[in-house]
């Protein structure tokens, strides 16, 4: 007989038990340092799944842009997967933001978890995008040519969708992702971080950090990465940057060509997307980490 569960919403005084569970998984798991801070910045949204008072599931969603939430950490006790504690995380999960007024929600996981991603249909889920991130130790060509996207331009990348970017986060791949819109956007090129390079295209730039310069998202032709590269990074002298960029073919040869480094296994992974208001009732199947 399957044994029966409850979910609900995490209390602050079970963060101990979560993340006892997130050690057991994984012993490196970030979500036992970020757990509380979690429950007490978002409780609705930080829920736990539990067989006779033994928390054996948890997940959480933070609520990121207007309509948009990023969901991460659903993980499952191996002693009871493949009952449906997942896809019931993950169905009130997706009830209670629907219900806030969040349409969209979106969540990351390793481009090698392939039983996660076989997963992802049965919770609602669907892949938009695989990304390799690359890093280039010391780029020298810094022209810094790019200036502020026009604020309308920058406006209308958000239709009708909204634009897919990433910010630093604490998650598995150190990135939020969600769906800016226009104001967000508008925003972005008063302050100079969306760009436009010269000869068509643009870059979605970080804040400038100790890491160097990091383009988190852009437009162009593949053939001209280094062209937008050497445009969007600010002048100043050689540093690192790192590009978050597609993982097709045709990018990632113009990256090698130009002198950035291979991704490796942690550099690859896969943007997932849910629109709320769609069922999810298939059980899950045994599984790794699913949302990350």
């Amino acid at each position: 007989m399957k044994p029966r569960f409850g979910v609900r919403a995490a209390r602050a005084g079970e963060t101990d038990a979560v993340t006892a569970l997130c050690r057991r998984l994984d012993g490196n798991d970030y979500a036992q340092a970020a757990w509380r801070g979690w429950v007490e910045k978002h409780p609705d949204f930080t829920l736990i799944a539990e067989v006779h008072g033994r928390i054996v599931g948890c997940v959480r969603a933070g609520v990121e842009a207007a309509g948009c939430a990023f969901a991460q950490a659903l993980r499952v006790d191996p002693e009871f997967r493949r009952i449906g504690v997942a896809t019931a995380l993950m169905q009130e999960l997706c009830s209670r933001l629907a219900k806030a007024g969040v349409s969209r929600m979106l969540g990351v996981t390793g481009a090698d978890n392939m039983p996660a991603r076989r997963l992802h249909p049965a919770i609602g889920m669907s892949e938009v995008l695989e990304i390799a991130r690359r890093r280039h130790p010391a780029w020298g060509r810094l022209s810094g040519a790019a200036a502020p996207l026009d604020e309308s331009a920058a406006a209308a990348l958000a239709r009708p969708e909204g634009l897919l970017v990433s910010l630093p986060g604490t998650a598995h791949f150190r990135r939020i992702y969600f769906r800016a819109q226009a104001d967000w956007l508008r925003a972005r090129s008063r302050d100079g971080q969306l760009v436009e390079v010269p000869g068509g295209g643009w870059a979605l730039l970080d804040q400038p950090g100790a890491g160097g310069a990091w383009i988190a998202a852009f437009q162009s032709e593949a053939s001209r990465v280094a062209d937008l590269v050497d445009a969007a990074v600010p002048a100043g002298g050689p540093r690192p940057v790192t590009v978050e960029a597609p993982a097709d073919a045709s990018w990632q040869s113009q990256l090698s060509a130009i002198g950035f480094e291979a991704p490796g296994p942690a550099d690859r992974y896969v943007i997932l997307e849910a629109q709320l208001g769609r069922s999810i009732a298939t059980p899950e199947a045994s599984s790794r980490n699913a949302v990350d």
